[in-house]
């Protein structure tokens, strides 16, 4: 039977949520499609509506909608699975279907109608983790009163980057996952091993290509 790691997002809230699927839970999503929207009394949260807008394998590569088969190597001009190098430029990328199967491992949904509960209330979060949560944010560094400075110095003065970008993105490593917080936006992404491994290669500025090699590397892909 499937487990499926669930990324349950909240448009008024621009919060997102994860809730595991296994056994009975895991059942009603396969043969669904992106774009199909899901009671959520099957998942225990009732009168909730979600809505599929995507997910991705257990090798990292991504759902897009209109494919038909569990795996296959596309051209793409933009979308999912491929941001784009530039006008007009294409590209070919493997991508997973349109319809969820044992393959997949995470299913991101959306909220299309909500229930009576708030969302984190109807998936059991705690008040303490929501504290824990919020200490857990970095805290705002105190302002200094600005120096006079010369012609010169400030010249030489490097540029400064603006104090929301500054550690924004906060990284904690789970083992088998990756768990980044940005704290500008409040929300958690978490990133299952082949995500991670693409995270890693990307900061280590490997080539698109040299990622592929990586992944069919360590999954043993073939063609």
């Amino acid at each position: 039977m499937a487990d499926f790691k669930l990324c349950i997002s909240d448009p008024k809230t621009g919060k997102t949520y994860q809730k595991e699927a296994k056994d009975n839970d895991a059942r009603p999503f396969i043969g669904m499609k992106i774009g199909e929207t899901l009671k959520g009394e099957l998942i225990g949260l009732a009168g909730y509506e979600l809505l599929i807008t995507g997910g991705s394998d257990y090798c990292g590569f991504p759902m897009r909608s209109g494919i038909l088969g569990v795996r296959k190597k596309v051209t793409l001009l933009g979308g999912v699975g491929f941001s784009g190098a530039g006008r007009g430029i294409k590209k070919r990328k493997t991508v997973c279907g349109h319809k969820i199967n044992d393959d997949i491992v995470q299913i991101n949904l959306k909220v299309a109608k909500e229930g009576g509960k708030k969302l984190a209330d109807a998936l059991g979060i705690k008040e303490e983790e929501k504290k824990e949560k919020a200490e857990a944010k970095p805290k705002p560094e105190a302002k200094e009163a600005p120096k006079k400075e010369s012609k010169e110095e400030k010249k030489e003065a490097p540029k400064k980057e603006p104090k929301e970008e500054k550690d924004r993105f906060i990284y904690k490593d789970l083992g088998d996952e990756l768990l980044i917080y940005d704290s500008l936006s409040d929300n958690a992404h978490f990133l299952n091993g082949a995500a991670k491994l693409i995270f890693v290669l990307l900061c280590k500025n490997y080539s698109f290509g040299e990622i592929e090699k990586e992944i069919r590397k360590k999954f043993k892909i073939n063609d």
